[in-house]
């Protein structure tokens, strides 16, 4: 997972952006580590070293997750979570389990991670 937690690092903290389309993390993970499904993944993010957030990104159209940045984004004490995998809960809905959300994430972008469609911009 680290190398997951690095690229998101660098695209989010270096590189000043918000994050990568769920799909996309699947992807990385996948490229890298040992094939698991997406819940899995979603659930290592739960426990992370760091705190991270699934936002919408108004631009791609999608729920983005990516690292928290402070000095951009409201205080994390806004957003609801489950361990440090936080989400904006008045784009997401409140989920009352950590298995809803990552259910609900799941449902969403399975269908698109089948297609191997895993980034906004390229082709599977």
């Amino acid at each position: 997972m680290e190398k997951v937690y690095n690229e998101l690092y660098n695209h989010c903290i270096i590189h000043g952006r918000y994050g990568f389309t769920i799909p996309y993390i699947f992807n990385a993970y996948n490229s890298n580590y040992n094939s698991e499904n997406l819940s899995e993944i979603l659930r290592r993010f739960v426990n992370a070293p760091k705190s991270y957030i699934v936002t919408f990104c108004s631009d791609l159209q999608e729920f983005i997750l990516g690292l928290h940045k402070p000095s951009e984004q409201a205080p994390l004490q806004h957003y609801s979570n489950f361990g440090n995998l936080y989400y904006d809960d008045s784009i997401l809905g409140h989920f009352s389990k950590e298995e809803n959300l990552i259910a609900f994430l799941t449902e969403k972008y399975l269908p698109i991670i089948q297609e191997k469609k895993y980034s906004k911009n390229s082709k599977p």
